[in-house]
């Protein structure tokens, strides 16, 4: 399983600096082809620096969701730290 690329996403309006909320649509390479899903996400950072990372399905898949899900949260630290993240 790979994740492939994040599309179309947009971050939402908040108030707390260190909690940051997105929307977007996942694309995801699984071995019987490519799922195409609609998904929101967060980042909060702790005070000593580290980040959580929730992901939330906004429809249910026809997968195993915990390795789909720690394969976005993955790839979301590393597009994150990156800096390419809206």
């Amino acid at each position: 399983m790979k994740v492939l690329e994040i599309r179309n996403v947009y971050r939402e309006d908040g108030c707390i600096y260190y909690f940051r909320k997105f929307k977007g649509d996942a694309v995801v390479q699984l071995p019987l082809g490519a799922l195409e899903t609609p998904i929101s996400f967060s980042i909060e950072a702790s005070p000593l620096g580290t980040k959580n990372i929730e992901v939330y399905f906004s429809q249910p898949i026809d997968y195993p969701v915990i390795p789909v899900k720690n394969a976005l949260k993955e790839f979301i630290g590393i597009e994150d730290s990156k800096g390419k993240l809206p």
